[in-house]
């Protein structure tokens, strides 16, 4: 990433970005098209709790903040092949949770 340039061009089609529907988790396709137009905090991280506990302190931080949801936006994109072997499962629960938390952000798996 190069400040003040476009995020290369990405698209996640298996999973993807995580939403709720009556309490069930669904998902749709993601790409970097659907990080125009607001503000945003762009996560990359490993899907491991190691990666999501040293991000706990930025996303409390980011909360106490209230940025008006409709110029602001964290998204996090979770990287499920960098994690622990049989824990795939654990991952994508995690990150099912954390967007129950953190409703305002975007959750991509």
């Amino acid at each position: 990433l190069t400040l003040n340039k476009e995020v290369p061009s990405v698209s996640i089609e298996q999973y993807g970005e995580i939403f709720f529907k009556n309490s069930a988790a669904t998902y749709q396709s993601w790409n970097t098209e659907q990080l125009k137009g607001k503000v945003r905090v762009l996560q990359a991280i490993a899907g491991r709790s190691s990666a999501k506990a040293m991000n706990a302190d930025l996303m409390s931080a980011i909360t106490l903040e209230k940025f008006p949801e409709t110029e602001y936006q964290t998204t996090t994109i979770i990287n499920q092949d960098d994690s622990i072997w049989g824990t795939g499962g654990f991952v994508k629960s995690s990150a099912e949770e954390s967007k129950e938390e953190f409703s305002w952000s975007s959750m991509v798996l």
